[in-house]
């Protein structure tokens, strides 16, 4: 196994500067769900309404470390990672 500076010596070589990746090429992307409110119309009723919707949400700045530990039993417990 390579050493983190094996490894960053190899992609320099390659002309790779690690630490000008953006960090999504570095620590990878987050996919959880999230939910939001979105304005909707009842037909029935003729009113405008709120209405809570899911969708996926793509994070590509995520925490490090002991933050990204903290973030993910935040995720688990809410049960909202994909």
């Amino acid at each position: 196994m390579k050493s983190v500076a094996q490894k960053n010596e190899l992609l320099f070589e390659h002309g790779i500067n690690f630490n000008d990746l953006p960090a999504w090429q570095k620590r990878g992307i987050g996919l959880y769900w999230e939910n939001s409110q979105k304005e909707g119309y009842n037909p029935v009723t003729g009113e405008t309404v709120l209405t809570e919707r899911s969708r996926v949400r793509r994070d590509l700045e995520l925490p490090m470390k002991d933050e990204y530990d903290r973030f993910i039993e935040k995720k688990i417990a809410s049960k909202t990672l994909c």
